[in-house]
């Protein structure tokens, strides 16, 4: 099966913002076996909507996805991050 990946800072705060509005909970993954997620050597996270099944990897700016990373216990701050949470 081939991986559901997608490209671009703003594209990861448009499936979040969907992902909201389809009553679910954006979840940003940054490490995998505490390894940096990348995708054929760029920066990369998961995304998975809590109340659904699957996931998708975004490409995002090695910028965000440390901002992202420094925050990965913090659920409210990494959603503040992407623009989807005040």
């Amino acid at each position: 099966m081939k991986p559901v990946v997608y490209r671009g800072d703003d594209k990861l705060h448009e499936l979040s913002k969907e992902i909201l509005k389809a009553s679910g909970t954006p979840v940003v993954i940054t490490r995998y076996s505490g390894m940096p997620i990348r995708y054929h050597g760029e920066p990369a996270v998961v995304l998975h909507a809590l109340g659904f099944e699957g996931s998708a990897i975004v490409i995002v700016s090695e910028k965000l996805w440390k901002e992202l990373d420094n925050a990965r216990h913090d659920l409210k701050k990494m959603l503040r991050i992407i623009g989807v949470y005040n």
